[in-house]
């Protein structure tokens, strides 16, 4: 993923689409925005195999959505996030069905991962170094995400759809455990 980010940013220079001084961010943000489009397909087709493919790319793009703005656990190397994220989906996805069946367990998973996370994101590590002000303006935006995703699962479950809002739900669980990971100590620090 870093080589086609630096391909890519070198053909930009070399056609004039972005001038020399912007070539190091713009690389970063190819990079950013192709690992996030692999993750988001290869979490979705790994949690398909276990459940459909439509609860599965609910839970990602849920769990991708609100984990940007919280922070939380920061595997060291990118192998060690793509196994964490591999259990993740896994885990998750066994899970969905039984959560899906019984009402108590979503409202009680919703619950309990809106208040930890409403409360401990953003995330922080020495590496990261939020600011206070930075620390605010993310804890604000993870609140209107985990707002939004709360809604959006609310709205499925008027719908009958008790299987993408488990996904919601489940991943606001992922979140929540996230941050709780980051916040013991686990991973970069």
């Amino acid at each position: 993923m870093e080589q086609i980010a630096k391909k890519l940013t070198q053909y930009f220079l070399a056609h004039g689409l972005i001038k020399e001084d912007d070539a190091e961010v713009c690389q970063y943000a190819l990079y950013r925005r192709i690992s996030r489009a692999v993750g988001l397909i290869a979490l979705t087709l790994l949690g398909g195999l276990i459940t459909d493919f439509g609860s599965a790319f609910c839970f990602t793009v849920s769990f991708l959505f609100l984990r940007e703005r919280t922070g939380g656990y920061h595997a060291k190397t990118e192998w060690q996030c793509a196994l964490y994220s591999a259990a993740m989906i896994f885990a998750t996805m066994f899970a969905l069905p039984i959560f899906a069946e019984e009402p108590n367990n979503y409202w009680a998973i919703m619950i309990a991962s809106s208040a930890l996370i409403w409360v401990s994101s953003p995330a922080d590590n020495k590496q990261i170094h939020l600011s206070r002000a930075e620390s605010k303006a993310m804890a604000k935006r993870a609140r209107l995400r985990l707002l939004l995703l709360g809604a959006v699962s609310l709205a499925l479950l008027g719908v009958h759809g008790h299987l993408f809002a488990s996904s919601i739900a489940l991943a606001e669980l992922s979140v929540a455990v996230s941050l709780m990971m980051a916040t013991a100590g686990f991973g970069i620090q």
